[in-house]
């Protein structure tokens, strides 16, 4: 988590083992993610999903 207090702004974010773990966990996240801006009386600017690649070289034979 990442909050900036003077913009007022916030980031959260999450690694996944592979894309069926991220599907997987989306219906508990929503629930956690309404929840949490409800009680916080936040706003949702976006949602975005990327695919991280840490590192990918071919093997050498």
């Amino acid at each position: 988590m990442l909050i900036s207090v003077e913009d007022e702004r916030g980031a959260v974010g999450g690694l996944f083992a592979d894309r069926a773990a991220l599907v997987a966990s989306r219906g508990a996240a929503a629930a956690t993610r309404a929840r949490g801006t409800a009680s916080g009386g936040l706003t949702l600017r976006s949602l975005q999903e990327f695919e991280t690649v840490l590192l990918d070289l071919p093997q050498s034979r």
